[in-house]
């Protein structure tokens, strides 16, 4: 990543590759060092999901540590009742390498929907709003449609490290 020009200043794991971290004697050997600062791991629990580890100190970089436990139903794999499987946003077993002062953008996918005359409606925009109601039995529903889509502007200010836990390329 250096060689494009960027450096990295987060690491983002999975829930695996934290555990694999914090149990790894060489790691925690380096951590607890009296004369060479190498890092220090002080666990905070953000918002939503979010949780930082603490930093660390390579040569050359510092890196923040993060994990994200959010969870989302997968829309295609369903469980034997028929319901979305949940699965967590960053698999257990990655590792995230990012820079935290690249650009990126916030896009947003378009919405598809068959309004109460049948006719279907494309929406390009953040939140898709919407509501309906049945008569027998009598309900109403509401809900909020979104597709994001975060676009980094250098597709080298990132790498991700998949099968860091098992040794899986």
């Amino acid at each position: 990543m250096r060689k494009d020009g960027v450096n990295p200043d987060m690491l983002i794991l999975g829930s695996a590759a934290q555990e694999m971290l914090l149990q790894n004697e060489k790691f925690l050997k380096l951590l607890d060092n009296r004369r060479v600062e190498i890092g220090e791991i002080k666990p905070a629990e953000l918002e939503n999901g979010i949780g930082y580890l603490g930093r660390m100190i390579v040569p050359g970089s510092a890196f923040d540590l993060y994990t994200y436990e959010e969870w989302i139903p997968d829309e295609v794999e369903k469980d034997a009742n028929g319901h979305p499987v949940l699965k967590p946003i960053v698999d257990p077993e990655t590792v995230i390498i990012q820079s935290s002062r690249e650009k990126n953008s916030m896009l947003y996918g378009a919405i598809t929907y068959v309004d109460r005359g049948g006719n279907f409606v494309t929406r390009m925009q953040e939140y898709v709003p919407r509501r309906w109601w049945t008569e027998n039995p009598s309900q109403k529903f509401v809900s909020i449609s979104t597709r994001p889509l975060p676009m980094p502007h250098d597709l080298k200010s990132w790498y991700v490290l998949k099968g860091v836990v098992t040794g899986a390329a």
